[in-house]
């Protein structure tokens, strides 16, 4: 919605943090946020893709934007979130609350 507000350039905005973070921490947060306990397994014989995963957010944070929550707090409530009203999206009658904006 901040963007909505305070953007109008054609050129694309990154949305993130600005922080890094590992693939390897991000499958756990995802996995404590589901609660699964399962064991993560990498194959370190593959290439890992970009070493380096991480967001030019920059322009974003020029135009005023930060972060509401940390990351394995947004997870945790948006898996929360789809576990109580996620099944309903299928018949828009029936859908829930959004989830609500913390501004």
């Amino acid at each position: 919605m901040h963007l909505l507000t305070t953007y109008s350039d054609e050129t694309p905005v990154n949305v993130g943090s600005g922080e890094e973070v590992s693939v390897r921490e991000l499958a756990r947060i995802v996995a404590e946020a589901v609660g699964c306990d399962a064991r993560l397994e990498f194959d370190t014989s593959r290439p890992d893709g970009t070493p380096r995963k991480l967001l030019d957010s920059r322009l974003l944070k020029s135009l005023g934007w930060d972060r509401a929550r940390p990351l394995g707090q947004g997870v945790a409530e948006t898996v929360a979130w789809y576990a109580a009203h996620g099944p309903s999206r299928a018949d828009p009658a029936k859908a829930g609350d959004a989830i609500p904006d913390p501004e």
